[in-house]
């Protein structure tokens, strides 16, 4: 397993993510940038050392340093948006097929060109088949209502369950998700992350 998650330059360690599979198991550990470890932290609960652990169905919550209770695992989907030396082009920026269910509970997005600037990207999905996915129309087919996902001015940007409550969050199994940026100012390349837990 690796032991460093991210890009160079995002290599200051700020805690580590423990791993584990879809019964509890532990997997390994990561180190992590801090945007990584600022958004698991949100997402979670945790401090110090992660686990991607959630509340059992009853009050307590679960022990992640043992690995008891009912582990929810945390999926990432992952997109580039690259300007090719340019400004990001306005528009629809391409489209890729979630291989399984879940719910959205949060986005993660980058300034990777070293430009800086601004961007504003709609999230769109539609139902479709292993075989015949489906590509969402911009019009009909918007999920992330009021609150696309933004990058102004800064380098990155995250959210946990607070940055998608006008969103509809559900994903089901090949459901197809597009990206059309709306706005898009000196920006030249993006990577972001659809955290979707399972």
């Amino acid at each position: 397993m690796p032991d460093t998650v991210g890009y160079p330059e995002l290599n200051t360690v700020k805690g580590q993510v423990d791993v584990v599979d879809d019964s509890g198991k532990p997997l390994g550990n990561f180190t992590v940038p801090p945007q990584w470890y600022e958004l698991l932290k949100k997402l979670t609960g945790q401090a110090n050392s992660l686990a991607i652990f959630s509340q059992s169905s009853s009050s307590s919550a679960n022990d992640s340093s043992t690995g008891t209770g009912s582990a929810h695992i945390v999926r990432m989907v992952g997109f580039t948006i690259d300007g090719g030396g340019s400004t990001v082009p306005t528009g629809v920026a391409g489209a890729i097929q979630v291989p399984f269910a879940g719910t959205i509970i949060g986005w993660s997005i980058e300034e990777t060109s070293g430009h800086g600037g601004s961007i504003s990207i709609n999230v769109n999905r539609a139902a479709g088949t292993q075989t015949t996915p489906t590509v969402p129309s911009t019009g009909t087919n918007l999920i992330s209502g009021s609150s696309p996902i933004k990058l102004s001015l800064q380098s990155a940007n995250a959210t946990g369950t607070s940055g998608v409550t006008s969103w509809t969050t559900g994903i089901n199994i090949w459901d197809s998700i597009l990206f059309n940026v709306t706005s898009a100012t000196t920006v030249q390349r993006v990577t972001g992350w659809i955290l979707i837990q399972t």
